[in-house]
């Protein structure tokens, strides 16, 4: 009896003994499959997001191709100018060279439709778009925010930059107009003349805010502005 007990324990012991290292071996092999899968899903993943990143760079160069032409229209002789200071400063206003281009291409055509020269549009263009980095910043809202409502106020709308300070009421244009020898007091204004006024009133009520990119560029909000311009870089 003793003999058979023992020859049964070791049979069950034996037999455990299959039973855990098949147990093992489907666990590793359930292992192997498992890590296959996550590394596809892993592979897939970095595919599409490598994918979405030339897609996205491939864009960005376009879209600075397709500004840059229309800088050269805008600005003639001037374009190398425009695209000199986007290459070079316009970071220091929190904007990427793509939107630095953009912007001042808008606004070199508006001032150009409405008669101002091609060189004194240069320099305004530069001026209000460098503004709208240092509006982003003192106000703490987003740069293509501060450019929309500078071209809104530039083109006679009173309430988009109230909201910053700047108030381009009618009489108070036609004060401004008057008081830069634009016009006789009392004349009718050309649209060019408001333009004029409203371009110095929006300078002058601006003025504490201006700068305030290069001030400020210590601040966790501008540091994060210009993180995500060295991503679009």
């Amino acid at each position: 009896m003793p003999s058979r007990d023992l020859t049964l324990v070791l049979k069950a012991r034996d037999e455990a003994k299959q039973s855990i290292s098949g147990f093992n071996k489907a666990l590793d092999n359930m292992a192997t499959i498992a890590g296959g899968i996550l590394s596809a899903q892993i592979f897939s993943r970095l595919s599409g997001e490598i994918i979405g990143f030339a897609q996205d760079s491939i864009k960005i160069a376009s879209d600075i191709e397709e500004a840059q032409n229309a800088v050269s229209i805008s600005f003639g002789e001037s374009a190398d100018d425009i695209r000199n200071w986007a290459q070079t400063t316009a970071a220091s206003y929190l904007l990427s060279e793509r939107q630095a281009l953009q912007a001042t291409a808008s606004f070199g055509a508006f001032f150009t439709a409405m008669g101002v020269g091609q060189e004194a549009a240069k320099d305004m263009s530069i001026e209000v778009t460098q503004l709208a980095g240092d509006l982003a910043s003192f106000w703490n809202i987003d740069i293509q925010t501060a450019l929309d409502k500078l071209r809104s106020g530039l083109a006679g709308e009173m309430q988009p930059l109230k909201a910053l300070g700047v108030i381009l009421s009618e009489a108070r244009v036609q004060q401004q107009a008057y008081a830069m020898g634009l016009a006789a007091i009392g004349a009718q204004l050309t649209d060019q003349q408001k333009l004029q006024a409203r371009y110095a009133l929006i300078l002058r009520d601006t003025s504490a805010a201006q700068g305030d990119a290069i001030r400020t560029a210590g601040s966790f909000a501008n540091i994060q502005r210009r993180v995500n311009l060295e991503l679009e870089n």
